[in-house]
């Protein structure tokens, strides 16, 4: 494990100080468990394992939904190589615009989708309406509770079913190339 420094201004940072104290929590101590590039494993059992080992009461359900929520916010990326999760630790968390859709998943937790995320995805797409799509994903998700997807897997099956959209030609009133990603309310 390589040493990190910490710069003295994160007792000042807005964005560090708005994470719940877990939040914070599993953010430094990735620091120290991630390599020399700031990756590792984001295998919630692994981390348990290497993060939390004397801490009986942090389970890999939290660890799972609080990597989920520091990737939202930007202070971690998570990936995936041949089927295994990573991560992938950042700087300063950057403050999050608040979810444009949220996809209910199957520990009783939901995905926020943020405004960034509908952006690079009606750019990756740009025959689907991305927000409509997402909104028809999470009545999905909310009328099949037994298919709703982990925390692990949920962008997944975002990007599959955006795809399949892009692939039947998009709806009709979908957004073309260069048309701006609103939110649900219809704001930019």
């Amino acid at each position: 494990m390589p040493n990190r420094i910490i710069k003295d201004s994160i007792r000042t940072s807005k964005s560090i100080n708005a994470m719940s104290d877990f939040q914070f929590r599993l953010w430094a101590y990735l620091i120290t468990y991630v390599d020399d590039y700031g990756r590792g494993s984001a295998d919630p059992e692994l981390l348990k394992g290497f993060v939390f080992p004397r801490r009986k009461g942090v389970t890999e359900g939290t660890i799972s939904k609080t990597l989920a929520e520091l990737a939202t916010i930007g202070s971690v990326i998570l990936y995936e190589v041949d089927g295994e999760p990573y991560l992938e630790v950042g700087g300063e968390p950057q403050t999050a615009s608040p979810p444009v859709v949220s996809i209910p998943l199957n520990d009783g937790t939901e995905y926020p989708v943020s405004q960034e995320q509908c952006q690079e995805w009606a750019g990756v797409y740009p025959a689907v309406d991305v927000i409509q799509q997402l909104r028809e994903m999470r009545e999905w998700c909310l009328n099949n509770p037994a298919k709703r997807k982990t925390a692990r897997g949920v962008r997944g099956f975002i990007t599959r079913w955006l795809a399949k959209e892009q692939d039947r030609g998009g709806r009709k009133g979908a957004k073309g190339p260069g048309s701006k990603c609103e939110d649900a309310w219809g704001y930019v």
